[in-house]
């Protein structure tokens, strides 16, 4: 049997004569060497819980920090749907006001024609009347410069006349010469004439 010099832990004994002596230094030593093992137990379950603990938290920050990107990620992604949304709003609406602003001058343009057109045509139809109305005017002054020549022709002088007759062959009050032109007429002093429109002349009656 081996002593207790002759084992691991005697050898860094005092070495003693009583074998009783290197058995309690032994005992001793054991105890020491348990406490000092269960104090470092201890500071590895402590070491070991620190551990855990920050693996835990630094699980639950990577978590939240990962939860934090998914949420802004899928907001950024919100906002450029919202951006693009707009964007196709806003050219729809520019579009729309683009094609009624060409709309509405395209209808302008129509009206502005048709204003054009109704305005010639009523400057060619008052041209028309100022054309007919300057006709008839010459008409009628035509007719009455050819009436007032028949007039004169058929007319005797009053001097002439007298100078001719005698007193007793004067013409009686009250005869004289009519020109008939349908409802107007003239006395003179010779006989009646007729306005014959196919002619356009007087002719006697």
């Amino acid at each position: 049997m081996a002593t207790a010099n002759e084992s691991g832990y005697g050898a860094f004994l005092p070495k003693h004569q009583n074998e009783t002596v290197q058995r309690e230094a032994l005992r001793g030593q054991m105890v020491k060497e348990a406490s000092y093992l269960t104090e470092m137990d201890k500071v590895y379950a402590e070491l070991d819980e620190m551990a855990r603990q920050y693996d835990e938290s630094l699980a639950s920050k990577e978590s939240q920090f990962a939860r934090k990107l998914d949420f802004e990620y899928d907001s950024l992604e919100q906002q450029a749907e919202q951006f693009d949304q707009s964007l196709e709003l806003n050219w729809y609406g520019a579009e729309t006001q683009r094609i009624s602003a060409r709309s509405q001058a395209i209808h302008q343009s129509g009206l502005l024609d048709l204003a054009e057109d109704q305005f010639e045509f009523q400057q060619s139809e008052a041209e028309a009347q100022r054309e007919f109305g300057e006709s008839q005017l010459d008409l009628v002054s035509e007719i009455y410069d050819q009436m007032g020549s028949s007039q004169m022709a058929g007319i005797d002088q009053p001097g002439t006349q007298l100078q001719d007759q005698t007193e007793s062959e004067r013409i009686p009050s009250g005869s004289g010469q009519i020109f008939s032109t349908g409802s107007n007429s003239y006395s003179g002093n010779v006989s009646i004439y007729d306005y014959n429109p196919l002619s356009d002349q007087f002719e006697p009656a």
